[in-house]
């Protein structure tokens, strides 16, 4: 894995103006992300992990400090289709298929549509290569988030930004995706960034857990996750997956749930 950094935060601030209140979500955040590394953001609700991704993705203005994707602000990696997104509601369109939805970026970045042989590859890789035809309303929940993560790697995008992407499946499910997840990054070089509440989730597909204060919401503690890979569901019964959840849990239970601060409170996200 590449050690220089393709994320680079420094001093992010970022400052909700709710009906004239001023909510700070993110309080002079510090950040980086190796190049082709995973890196899980975990913390209390109202820790500004959404609003963090957002800026990172170019979705919303930070207030101020500095954020570099590969070198460039989040807006211009964004417009290059460098970056992709993938949300816990999968936000696939009803009356497309599931060809025709991971479709959608080729087209929206070139104007036309691909040849079939590029969308057919992405549904081969996350194993839908026979639901093509199908609408989404067809679909069962993890089907849903399979289209959607195909969608999010039909335009090669270097950076992955994913927030609670699995947050609305059984667990079951859920643990079944995150390994399916794993396997369809592994080797692509790929940075990638995960907001999630679940710590044996964030431990499982990590190089690094970057731990979050309740709002407004700061880097308290940068956790590296020191398991070989690949990993399978066979580590969840080790010593070393144990400890790792261990140290993670102990972080959010002592740095986790301060409150808001005098300067404010924390943020809606």
């Amino acid at each position: 894995m590449d050690k220089t950094p393709h994320v680079v935060v420094r001093e992010l601030t970022h400052v909700y103006d709710v009906s004239g209140v001023s909510l700070i979500a993110l309080d002079k955040v510090d950040l980086e992300v190796a190049r082709g590394s995973f890196l899980s953001v975990i913390g209390p609700s109202g820790a500004g992990k959404t609003t963090l991704l957002k800026v990172l993705g170019g979705l919303i203005d930070h207030t101020s400090g500095t954020v570099e994707i590969d070198g460039t602000a989040p807006e211009g990696a964004r417009r290059r289709n460098r970056i992709g997104f993938v949300f816990q509601d999968p936000a696939l369109l009803p009356w497309r298929t599931v060809t025709d939805n991971v479709a959608l970026p080729l087209e929206i970045a070139n104007g036309q549509g691909h040849g079939p042989d590029t969308v057919e590859g992405h549904l081969r890789a996350v194993g839908l290569a026979a639901f093509g035809s199908y609408y989404p309303h067809q679909l069962s929940g993890g089907m849903k988030q399979r289209a959607a993560f195909a969608r999010a790697l039909a335009s090669a995008p270097a950076l992955l930004l994913l927030d609670e992407p699995l947050g609305s499946l059984d667990e079951i499910t859920r643990t079944h995706m995150r390994f399916e997840l794993l396997r369809l990054w592994e080797g692509t070089g790929r940075t990638v960034v995960l907001v999630t509440h679940s710590v044996p989730e964030a431990v499982m597909m990590s190089d690094e857990v970057a731990v979050m204060s309740s709002g407004p919401g700061r880097i308290l503690r940068n956790i590296p996750i020191e398991m070989p890979r690949p990993r399978d569901d066979a580590m969840e019964g080790s010593s070393i997956f144990a400890e790792h959840v261990l140290k993670v849990r102990e972080s959010l239970a002592l740095e986790g749930h301060r409150g808001p601060t005098a300067t404010g409170a924390g943020s809606p996200a």
